[in-house]
């Protein structure tokens, strides 16, 4: 019974082998098909691959453009409330622009009596 199950399985082995073999041909032909359009389809992924990293450095170069835009119009912003607060404490010392003017004299003529004093000061040694 052992001889017979392994003569069977020879014959079925040689049988299968001998079905290989004749379509060994058409594998041959599919196989290059298969490999080609493999190779077809990688060819796609890596053009794909490439332009989404061409986009993807685009897309950060023009995100950084973006952030120092938003930089400078923040600054913008600051120092446009700052000088709208001074101009609203300036209308709100004067009522005319006459008056205002003459207002911001004053301011800067006791700027200017401070830091005189504040000179006298230094030079003098007794302080």
């Amino acid at each position: 019974m052992i001889a017979s199950a392994s003569l069977s399985f020879s014959f079925a082995t040689s049988l299968f082998f001998l079905n290989f073999v004749e379509r060994l041909p058409d594998m041959d032909a599919s196989i290059l098909d298969l490999i080609s359009s493999l190779q077809n389809k990688l060819s796609v992924i890596n053009e794909r691959q490439n332009s989404l990293r061409e986009e993807h450095r685009s897309l950060i170069d023009q995100m950084e453009a973006l952030r120092a835009n938003l930089h400078s119009a923040s600054e913008r912003i600051r120092n446009l409330e700052q000088e709208n607060h001074y101009l609203r404490i300036s209308h709100k010392l004067a009522d005319s622009p006459d008056t205002l003017l003459e207002t911001r004299r004053q301011i800067a003529s006791l700027i200017r009596r401070l830091d005189s004093s504040i000179a006298l000061l230094k030079d003098d040694p007794a302080t």
